[in-house]
């Protein structure tokens, strides 16, 4: 979609009207905006990118089960993976309580370490949709 910004804006009209709350498409929305000059319309995607990814930040570190941080979809994990620069090498499920999912990252500079994630509004609408 590189250089396409009417395309992008096409499409994420139509993925925010199904999913208001995605970062992503916030984000991506925004920079279409940035690109075409329509500044105004891009700050405010950027503020709800930046408030979706900060409402994740806040609810926890990251750094265990217990602390995991709490998301609506496997989705925003991805996204607030991105948002801190780390890339995902593995995912895995760890039993609870809570049930989370544990992504081994690793930085910029080579370190790797494990984010956890409570992906629990997710787990619920997958076992609803099992019944």
């Amino acid at each position: 979609m590189a250089g396409n910004y009417e395309l992008v804006l096409v499409l994420t009209d139509d993925l925010l009207k199904e999913c208001p709350v995605d970062a992503d498409f916030h984000l991506w929305r925004g920079a279409a905006l940035f690109s075409i000059g329509r500044d105004s319309e891009g700050e405010l995607h950027k503020r709800w990118y930046l408030g979706l990814i900060q409402s994740i930040l806040d609810s926890g570190d990251g750094t265990s089960a217990e602390s995991a941080y709490v998301t609506i979809s496997t989705g925003e994990e991805y996204s607030t993976l991105s948002y801190l620069r780390l890339t995902p090498q593995q995912q895995f499920l760890v039993e609870g309580p809570p049930m989370v999912d544990a992504i081994s990252v690793e930085d910029e500079s080579g370190e790797q370490s494990t984010v956890y994630f409570n992906p629990a509004l997710h787990f619920l609408r997958l076992a609803e949709s099992l019944q």
